[in-house]
């Protein structure tokens, strides 16, 4: 029986459920393969900046937080801006500080008492731009004066620049639809947004409004984030990336079935983490990690909705700016590479506080057989880990198909499996016989992949 050698590279291309792919085996690092399952890893290793792939890490609550309730916001102009009935607004009435930088949660609600003219009531998106206060409600927009957010009057002399305007997101002869999200970047640009389409005020509102795309928009007040440089869209045909005045990317050509339907009542938030260049995505319907620069998708599962992200924001914390997140629980977090037991980490694929964590990926499906027609035998397998990694859990799944491979893998049901400590492993001899498998590793510490070769025996035809 002739036997063939090969080695098995990190899906750091993500998950991919439509096995786009023939064979996670290849000659080189360069070729990215996808995976058909994963739970709280990336393809970053934890240990160093390589694309190795490993576990992801926990979350840790943040030092220095102090909650005041009924903090209010100021405009540039000093004053506050009030609700109806005189009280100063607040966004759900409470201020956070972070290592003394002020953070405050997402609206709950947002009403003026306007001096001139009037304010939109109980709108579904808001944005301050500019020194103004715009807000959505159903297919318009509403912007006040610069500099004034009480001053709603929009029959003013429409030569001054900075007065208040209103409008909708529509052609010529057309109705437009309801506005989903209002998306203010630096001053200089303030995009809006329905289901289906994007639109972008460039300078001051009064000066116009362009389209930039008939069919790719935003699904919800909080589906979006700017990286710098990019802005980062989460519309009802996927992931898309648009830079002011450029084109529109689709950022991942991999979605999740869990984003098919998405609306705004699945709470869906994007936070961008300058540290990892990734996107958070976090909903109802699922949280991922986006990998910008592999455009690789990975789940992150939690234990409790109570641990859930519903608002982020870039903080300074010990020194460096980091990702920030307020959790359904009213407590603020970081994922933080050095959390371990006495924080927040994994636990059996999902995050709890104080237990031990679980992460998984599936490397695979890859032909054993020399081809779609034959049979083989996985052997030999050599399993190598990161120096300083964790033990894991090496299992084999083997089966007639790459489909019923991976179907056997995410159901547990293996052919066989060992453990692997870091670093170098003994070989194993799993003689599991199979035209595809798929391997699965697990572990319950902080681990990285290093490198995965074996030793496949052709048989003959499959019968």
């Amino acid at each position: 029986m002739k036997s063939v050698a090969k080695q098995l590279h990190f899906p750091v291309a993500g998950v991919s459920r439509h096995l786009s792919f023939r064979d996670s085996t290849a000659p080189s690092e360069v070729s990215k393969y996808s995976a058909p399952f994963a739970v709280n890893v990336r393809g970053r290793c934890t240990f160093g900046d390589r694309l190795r792939g490993g576990s992801r890490p926990g979350l840790a609550a943040l030092p220095g937080v102090t909650t005041t309730e009924n903090g209010h916001w100021l405009w540039p102009n000093g004053e506050p801006i009030l609700w109806p009935d005189g009280a100063n607004m607040a966004f759900a009435d409470k201020r956070t500080t972070v290592s003394g930088a002020t953070m405050l949660q997402q609206h709950a609600a947002f009403s003026v008492a306007a001096s001139r003219g009037d304010a939109p009531t109980s709108p579904t998106a808001v944005a301050f731009y500019r020194a103004r206060a715009v807000a959505a409600k159903g297919a318009l927009w509403y912007a006040s004066r610069t500099g004034d957010a009480t001053d709603w009057d929009y029959g003013d002399d429409r030569d001054d620049v900075s007065r208040a305007a209103a409008g909708n997101l529509a052609l010529a002869t057309m109705r437009g639809e309801d506005i989903t999200a209002l998306m203010a970047i630096d001053d200089k640009w303030l995009f809006a947004a329905t289901a289906h389409a994007l639109w972008m005020f460039q300078g001051e509102v009064t000066a116009g409004i362009s389209l930039v795309s008939d069919n790719i928009g935003c699904v919800g007040k909080d589906a979006w984030c700017w990286t710098g440089s990019m802005l980062v869209t989460l519309s009802n045909r996927g992931l898309y990336g648009i830079v002011p005045g450029g084109a529109v990317t689709a950022l991942s050509d991999k979605m999740p079935d869990e984003f098919n339907g998405i609306t705004a009542s699945d709470d869906p938030l994007l936070v961008y983490d300058p540290a990892e260049n990734a996107v958070h995505i976090f909903s109802d319907k699922g949280n991922w990690f986006l990998d910008l620069e592999e455009r690789a998708l990975w789940p992150v599962v939690f234990a409790d909705d109570d641990y859930c992200p519903v608002a982020g924001c870039r903080a300074m914390v010990d020194g460096e700016f980091v990702c920030a997140f307020l959790c359904a629980d009213d407590e603020w977090r970081r994922f933080d590479e050095n959390a371990d037991k006495d924080g927040m980490i994994f636990a059996e694929g999902v995050l709890t506080d104080g237990d031990e964590f679980t992460s998984a990926v599936a490397i695979g499906p890859f032909h054993v057989a020399a081809n779609d027609s034959m049979d083989g035998m996985l052997d030999d397998i050599y399993a190598t880990f990161g120096e300083g990694s964790g033990d894991c859990r090496v299992e084999i799944a083997v089966a007639r198909s790459a489909e019923k491979a991976a179907e056997r893998a995410r159901s547990g049901t293996f052919a066989t499996g060992f453990d692997a400590p870091g670093g170098w492993n003994r070989i194993v001899h799993a003689r599991s016989r199979g035209a595809w498998a798929v391997i699965v590793v697990t572990s319950t510490e902080r681990w990285a992949y290093e490198a995965m070769h074996v030793k496949c025996k052709q048989l003959g035809r499959l019968r």
